[in-house]
């Protein structure tokens, strides 16, 4: 049984119509299907020919067909299973780099948790309390600093693991190319780069895949091939997808998160091969099979349902419509994506936008006073609470329709400045991971500000990349000052000191300490020359794979009278590490003398940035 066919049942349980559980809708069940609350909703299908593989815990599982078949069941659930970072142990207050300029989630509007009969549950009440709170002054730099940090803590924890090209992973490749892309960041490219290779360029179920989850891996091989257009790169991808150009089969989407995964491959092969048309037709007839023929639209509500097994008669434990939050989060990310590549000229754009306007108008209604979705669009008692993909992925959606000119700005920029300040402000913790994003699954579930997932972290990208671009370009700016090492008390072959301000977080310093050196050191240390007298307003230290290192810094204009700077002795948080310096210097000396979460005898750090800011 593979991880599609599993779904967590939550406390109390969703109604579901008698006879219903969740398998494809295409394989018939074998077997009895077993629902009860808090139980696995489990069916035995039709393998076709594949090994059936096991379900994990938490949502995640390996459940890999051997052969034949697809091993992840709808974009949401299957794949690669477990996909979180590094566990994380700091809580409390958010120190999100460059967000200090907005205030917290306003505090009017509210949660109508009655309900009504219309379906609502915030009201637009939800909307003004959340954007009450965010404050002018907030500009694109300090919403790209903020991608920046959760990129860096992503990266730094899975650097030598980039990951499967299955759905969830890829999702994260995808937003890092378009960070390339609008931040010019070597290490995102060259990051994506060394996953594609990894993979050869091909798909998860080979070339001639159809399913939508396998998929999601030519937008990022699509992106890398627009900057070096080696054939190779686009090769699987193009096979499997022309195949289903060709066919007439156009019933293959069967759960919304296939839109995602799909739908903007579609578009942008058009575009690289030249045949729009050809191309825009499939995907419309396969997005209107989902829309139309499953009926997983509802025009009154303007929201979606996950699959066939959450229309009604199923509802959550209140009595409401099942609306996903991340589900309904992957179509109007998918619609921003697809209307980017299809010409002005496609005859279908009409039709996607006005989907777009229906779910902004609908999401701006149900959106909680702090700024966040629940898990449960409709039902705030459904696993209420925090939920970071689904308002990363609405954040994008919206605020891409602002710039776009397919949504007014005055009516929905509240909207997307209330979810970036729940995102930047109480998602990302102090270490920069970005929290309350729900694990793989297939309806709303409950999360907490620890958990973490590769998806999420794109979402949270795509979000800021569009809040960016919606904000003034002023404020304050931020530059990297160029630094060399002038001395290392040790460094590891292969790992070099003059790594550590190389402007990438690929590669480290590493060196290391405690009595099994010779001679045997309790700490080390190493020294940046900015090669004159430079005013440095801030220091950040990247560690790798999130440790908490404890060092000082200290500063000095001749190399040889030092002051200290910053005492991070008894620190505890890992991550990127940033404090203020306002000091006008030319060497900077930083000594490592052990970590809070590592028992190891390396210190490596991935980048010291010594950072100038200017108007």
């Amino acid at each position: 049984m593979t991880e599609h066919d599993l779904r967590k049942i939550p406390r109390g349980g969703h109604t579901l119509p008698p006879g219903n559980c969740i398998r494809r809708l295409d394989q018939a069940a074998r077997g009895p299907c077993l629902l009860a609350a808090s139980l696995l909703v489990s069916c035995t299908l039709s393998d076709s020919g594949g090994a059936k593989g096991s379900a994990g815990g938490s949502g995640g599982g390996a459940g890999a067909a051997a052969s034949g078949g697809s091993s992840s069941g709808g974009a949401d659930v299957g794949g690669v299973g477990n996909t979180s970072g590094a566990s994380h142990g700091a809580t409390g207050g958010t120190v999100s780099a460059g967000t200090g300029g907005t205030g917290g989630a306003g505090s009017s509007g509210g949660t109508d948790s009655t309900g009504g009969t219309g379906g609502s549950v915030a009201g637009s009440g939800g909307a003004t309390g959340g954007a009450g709170g965010t404050s002018p002054d907030l500009h694109a730099q300090q919403v790209l600093n903020s991608i920046r940090r959760v990129n860096d803590y992503w990266i730094l924890n899975h650097i030598g693991n980039a990951g499967s090209n299955q759905w969830d992973r890829a999702t994260y490749f995808s937003a890092n190319m378009m960070a390339y892309s609008q931040m010019g960041i070597e290490d995102y490219r060259s990051h994506t780069e060394t996953w594609a290779t990894s993979h050869a360029w091909g798909l998860n179920g080979g070339d001639t895949t159809r399913f939508a989850d396998n998929h999601t891996a030519g937008q990022a091989y699509i992106a890398l091939y627009r900057l070096d257009p080696q054939s190779e790169r686009i090769e699987s991808i193009t096979n499997s997808i022309s195949a289903m150009v060709a066919s007439s089969q156009r019933d293959d989407w069967y759960w919304i998160d296939a839109l995602h995964m799909a739908m903007p491959v579609f578009a942008a092969l058009g575009q690289v091969h030249s045949q729009q048309q050809a191309y825009s037709d499939a995907l419309y007839a396969l997005y209107r099979d989902t829309r139309v023929r499953r009926g997983l639209f509802n025009e009154s509500d303007g929201l979606w349902y996950r699959d066939e097994n959450y229309k009604p008669p199923a509802t959550t434990p209140g009595g409401k419509n099942i609306y996903w939050s991340r589900g309904n989060g992957w179509v109007i990310a998918a619609l921003a994506k697809t209307l980017t590549e299809l010409p002005a000229s496609d005859p279908h754009r009409d039709e996607y936008q006005a989907v777009l306007r229906s779910m902004a108008t609908a999401l701006a209604g149900v959106q909680r006073p702090d700024g966040f979705y629940n898990s449960s669009l409709h039902d705030p008692l459904d696993h209420g609470g925090p939920e970071s993909s689904g308002t990363g992925f609405f954040t994008y959606g919206i605020a891409w329709g602002i710039n776009n000119g397919v949504l007014d700005r005055s009516t929905f920029e509240p909207t997307v400045l209330a979810g970036w300040n729940a995102l930047a402000n109480t998602a990302v913790q102090p270490d920069g991971l970005l929290g309350y994003c729900q694990r793989i699954g297939a309806a709303p579930a409950d999360t907490s500000e620890s958990e973490t997932t590769d998806y999420c972290v794109g979402a949270f990208i795509m979000a800021g990349l569009e809040v960016a671009k919606l904000l003034l370009p002023g404020g304050s700016k931020e530059i990297v000052l160029p630094a060399t090492v002038a001395s290392a008390t040790g460094e590891q072959a292969g790992n070099e000191a003059q790594n550590i301000s190389d402007a990438s977080i690929l590669t480290r310093w590493s060196a290391e300490f405690g009595p099994q050196t010779t001679p045997p050191s309790t700490s080390q240390s190493i020294v940046l020359d900015l090669g004159s007298d430079v005013r440095v307003d801030a220091i950040e230290v990247l560690a790798l794979q999130n440790r908490a290192y404890r060092y000082t810094v200290e500063g000095s204009s001749n190399a040889s009278s030092y002051h200290a700077l910053v005492d991070r002795s008894a620190n505890t948080i890992g991550g990127t590490m940033r404090d203020p310096v306002g000091e006008t210097l030319r060497y900077v000396r930083l000594t490592f003398t052990g970590a809070a979460n590592y028992t190891g005898n390396w210190i490596s750090i991935a980048e010291v940035r010594l950072i100038q800011t200017s108007s």
